[in-house]
């Protein structure tokens, strides 16, 4: 691991915060099969009724599914609902 990113993660154990806060990362939040939340994304690359694609600092977050409905988004959240078959890091 890059002495960088060590120390990072040291920082946020220290400061008692979500490590995803200091080191640049995107959270991932799967309740059963009906519901995901991607938070720290960069933006929506693809969305339609059975395929979200979501640019992240690893890459692009891909869902795929049936029926995906976007329920929410803001400049650093996005929360999708519908029949969630796959998730997917490209």
């Amino acid at each position: 691991m890059p002495r960088k990113l060590n120390l990072k993660k040291q920082f946020a154990q220290l400061m008692d915060l979500p490590p995803e806060a200091v080191i640049n990362s995107a959270l991932i939040k799967i309740v059963g099969n009906l519901e995901i939340s991607i938070s720290n994304h960069r933006g929506l690359v693809e969305y339609t009724t059975t395929a979200i694609r979501v640019a992240s600092p690893q890459g692009v977050i891909a869902v795929s599914g049936a029926g995906l409905v976007i329920h929410y988004l803001s400049s650093d959240e996005i929360k999708v609902g519908g029949r969630i078959t796959g998730v997917e890091l490209q």
